[in-house]
């Protein structure tokens, strides 16, 4: 059953990513250089004939659904700047020396997708979502506090030093 995953998630981005070459070629070829189609496919690897049959192909309703509900997710999870939207996942981790299973959760930030936090647990259930979550936000209090008190002192600084000016 992984295998087969495995062997439908290289098809699926396989797919997608001959469409988003299609669309480059679609893109160059219709822009005022009118790159020329046969070079762009012979340099990405790809036949004239699919890349032909996929422009003047006419997309199912499954197809426009899919690319709905794509637009959707990329809209869901674009972000313009740090801590504007998290996202969290269960990974199974079998420790081979024992047959142990681990559950590690990390929240993932979606503007960088740098870890925030994660917990780990030996059950995959909401208490390890929930505290990964509680201890992504504790380190962003603990982050705000520190911007705060860094700001302060810088501000404090700023006085200080207007103070000695004054005294010269």
């Amino acid at each position: 059953m992984i295998e087969g995953l495995a062997k439908a998630k290289r098809a699926y981005f396989t797919h997608y990513n001959k469409i988003v070459d299609y669309e480059l070629i679609k893109e160059l070829h219709e822009s005022d250089k009118k790159w020329d189609i046969s070079f762009m496919c012979n340099h990405l690897n790809l036949s004239r004939s699919a890349y032909y049959k996929w422009l003047n192909s006419t997309h199912t309703g499954k197809q426009l659904e899919d690319e709905r509900i794509l637009i959707k997710i990329k809209e869901v999870a674009a972000s313009n700047k740090p801590n504007e939207r998290w996202c969290t996942d269960v990974t199974e981790i079998k420790i081979p020396t024992t047959g142990e299973k681990l559950y590690i959760s990390p929240v993932l930030d979606l503007y960088d997708r740098y870890p925030v936090s994660f917990a780990v647990s030996d059950r995959n259930d909401i208490a390890l979502a929930n505290t990964a979550l509680e201890m992504a936000h504790d380190v962003i209090l603990r982050l705000c506090h520190f911007i705060t008190v860094i700001e302060a002192s810088s501000i404090q600084e700023q006085y200080l030093k207007q103070s000695l000016r004054g005294m010269e």
